[in-house]
């Protein structure tokens, strides 16, 4: 290997690491490693688990590892195609955006059962009753690693052990009903007002704004207990810093996710073997798969941990029982190997009335970009062979249909039209520009209120609050004073509102005239908006705004709320103008998307597809009863025209009803004893004292926590220290604003 191509190799170091420069040890990894030591596992599959757990953040993140399967091995841009297709799947592997208990608790059961179903399948390929072109001892430590990665992530990524009282127990050790009574949270990430607080993302030093923590990397402030330096900023934005350490709240926090890595595995041992898989059971214990690692993340016919990724997050206002109670369908369709049989047409999944648009797309910001071309997959190629998971159905489909949605006249003529709207548009917008102007943009800031603010005011009083916008000299600076008022235990108002000009704009005119965007968001709830302004005013002045009022309802104990405001001077924009950034504001998408005219001239050519067979999985992982199995293969070749579509019914009486892991209960989540094959006792026990102690094998405090704990400049034991480690290149970058867009911003 070139020089270059080590410093390639070496550029995992600056992404994941408890060192940020020097890398060691890598987290998940070890952590899993070390868990799964303790529960039987062989040294090589408990290494394949782990490295599964570590590279989500890696496949999801790390451009350098995109670059270096384009350069160095010999997939092509397979690794950087099926990573960008698969972001919004990978993205739900971190156990962030969730603002209620409820929410915790349904992401909780979908983890466990979506890894348990998982395994469900790859078990029924092990033992010959279902077929796939893929190994399945490989598939289930994907399903595993990846599952485990997220419930390593809900002790550093929640607020878990704010909780003194929680630090010594893990969320599987406590009663459900129990936990209903808790006030959690997670950060917020790929949604910035999915919850009360943020994750708190770091971006690259050339980027970086917020608190400087070395030479890589800035902070903004958030609670994520990801590395020392960051978990002292945590600890503050958490409101913990009187009772913990950083380097302590990095101990609990792994001390509790592996101790509920071993009860998960456990749990999942137990339903495998009561299940009758334990032949497979035991081979992902003690073997290794036959393929590559990376081909469950980069092979288009594998992904399993899409069991587990498909699916929107729960609802602030869902409750739990509502949350995943669908059917998904894992389709896998093989198109000819004859000439000219594959399609550039949209392919289209049609069942009970809902369409799914089979495409590994590109992260939304990246659409209608140059690149986006070549970045894209070329779905339905001639030969290709490529596995799609939709739903939730809400029901189980009793049939689906194929369609091959190529173009016709309508659909050039429409994109022409576009064309001619979208270039006489940008000349409409320059012209009216010349006339007018845009609104300034003064500053965000947003307020947010935790549990312990809420539980904190008596009910019949209120807490007056004030926050500051500052703009600077050019754009000018308020402060905005409003009031929170608890009527009775669950009812709440924030009203009074106020603004106050400190320092006018260096606008020509006498008087600045500003308008503001507030937007309320109650956890659990739903988000309320207002919009005041213009007015007039001048340094000094404050104007009042008493018919404001946002009305709130929260779980007595259990709430929280955020207020945001959005500040712009008026500059001559006119109503439709301020009504669009309202929109925009408010999540509203106002712009038409639609295809450029040559994307639907490059779709209609050799319309036609050919299809060699199709394969279709079913399954539902909500709640404690489980179902799966194939609901269809039709092995009949067959053309399906443009703008034709053809139905395959699906059998419900293959579905196979199991028992899932049931968190839905007042008991405590039991513990099943190891199996005869599992006799070891795990080297690191989470529950024993305060600070919890660490294995002989890692002995040190590391800077970086999901997880445990080393000193980052000494080397693995002889037990972690394999070869293939050293050629992982690391990630961890973070997506800024919408969030699942690329940049080379840093996720730890």
């Amino acid at each position: 290997m070139t020089p270059a191509f080590e410093e390639l190799n070496d550029g995992r170091e600056l992404f994941s690491g408890a060192d940020l420069i020097n890398g060691n040890p890598w987290y998940h990894e070890v952590l899993t490693e070390e868990a799964l030591s303790g529960v039987g596992f062989a040294e090589e599959a408990a290494d394949h688990v782990g490295w599964h757990a570590e590279y989500v953040d890696t496949y999801l993140y790390n451009p350098i590892w995109w670059l270096k399967g384009i350069v160095v091995s010999d997939t092509g841009l397979d690794r950087l195609k099926a990573s960008l297709g698969n972001n919004h799947h990978l993205a739900a592997m971190h156990f962030d955006d969730l603002g209620a208990t409820a929410q915790v608790q349904a992401m909780w059961q979908r983890y466990m059962n979506g890894c348990l179903v998982g395994l469900f399948w790859a078990a029924e390929i092990y033992n010959g009753t279902y077929v796939e072109n893929l190994d399945p001892i490989g598939a289930g430590h994907n399903l595993l690693g990846v599952s485990i990665h997220a419930i390593q992530d809900f002790y550093s990524h929640s607020n878990w052990i704010d909780d003194a009282n929680r630090r010594l127990t893990s969320f599987l050790e406590f009663r459900s009903c129990d936990i209903e009574g808790m006030a959690l949270y997670t950060g917020s990430y790929e949604d910035e007002f999915s919850s009360v607080k943020p994750h708190g993302p770091g971006t690259s030093k050339c980027e970086g704004v917020g608190v400087d923590i070395g030479s890589i990397l800035y902070y903004e402030p958030g609670i994520a207990v990801d590395n020392e330096d960051i978990a002292k900023v945590a600890i503050k934005e958490r409101g913990i810093e009187n009772q913990i350490s950083a380097t302590d709240a990095m101990d609990v926090a792994k001390s509790l996710a592996i101790n509920d890595t071993i009860a998960f595995v456990k749990l999942v041992e137990a339903k495998m073997l009561e299940e009758g898989f334990g032949d497979f059971w035991n081979a992902l214990k003690n073997s290794s798969s036959t393929e590559r690692k990376e081909d469950q993340y980069e092979k288009f016919n594998h992904f399993p941990f899409q069991f587990v990724g498909q699916g929107p997050l729960p609802q602030r206002d869902q409750a739990q029982s509502d949350y995943d109670n669908g059917y998904y369908l894992r389709v896998i369709l093989k198109t000819s190997d004859d000439i000219d049989s594959g399609t550039n047409a949209d392919i289209k999944l049609i069942g009970d009335g809902t369409t799914f648009n089979l495409d590994y797309q590109l992260p939304v910001p990246m659409e209608g970009n140059i690149a986006a071309n070549i970045l894209a997959y070329n779905d339905f190629e001639a030969g290709d062979e490529t596995a799609y998971t939709v739903g939730p159905f809400a029901a189980f489909p009793s049939s689906i249909a194929i369609k091959n949605d190529a173009p016709d006249f309508g659909d050039y003529a429409a994109a022409a039209w576009n064309e001619v709207k979208r270039f006489f548009g940008i000349i409409f917008d320059d012209i009216f520009d010349i006339f007018t102007d845009t609104a300034d943009y003064i500053g965000t800031k947003t307020f947010r209120m935790d549990p312990s603010y809420i539980n904190a005011i008596a009910v019949g009083s209120f807490r007056k609050e004030k926050i500051r916008i500052d703009g600077g000299s050019s754009d000018g600076v308020y402060d905005i004073t409003f009031t929170v008022a608890r009527l009775d235990d669950e009812n709440f108002q924030v009203k009074n509102l106020k603004f106050k000009c400190i320092e006018e704009s260096n606008e020509l005119s006498e008087q600045d005239e500003p308008f503001a965007f507030i937007r309320l968001d109650s956890y659990p709830g739903n988000s309320q908006f207002r919009k005041v302004g213009p007015w007039s005013t001048d340094a000094g002045d404050t104007k009042s705004f008493p018919t404001v009022v946002f009305d709130v309802t929260l779980n007595n104990g259990l709430g929280a709320m955020a207020l945001t405001f959005a500040m712009y001077e008026s500059d001559q924009e006119g109503a439709g103008r301020r009504n669009e950034a309202y929109a925009k504001f408010k999540g509203v998408e106002i712009e038409d998307k639609f295809e450029s005219f040559w994307e639907v001239v490059s779709e209609g050519i050799g319309q036609d597809w050919k299809i060699e067979w199709i394969k279709v999985y079913a399954f539902r992982r909500g709640g404690d009863s489980l179902e799966s199995g194939q609901v269809l293969h039709d092995k009949k070749k067959r053309w399906i025209e443009g703008g034709k579509s053809r139905s395959f019914p699906l059998d419900e009486e293959l579905l196979k009803v199991r028992q899932g892991i049931n968190l839905q209960t007042c008991e405590p989540t039991s513990m099943p004893s190891l199996s005869p094959s599992v006799s070891k006792t795990p080297s690191f026990s989470p529950s024993v004292s305060k600070k919890p102690s660490l294995s002989p094998s890692l002995s040190k405090t590391p800077s970086f926590a999901p997880s445990i704990s080393q000193d980052p400049t000494q080397s693995k034991s002889s037990k972690f220290s394999k070869s293939s480690k050293s050629s992982k290149t690391s990630s961890q970058s973070s997506s800024k604003s919408s969030k699942s867009s690329i940049s080379l911003s840093l996720r730890v």
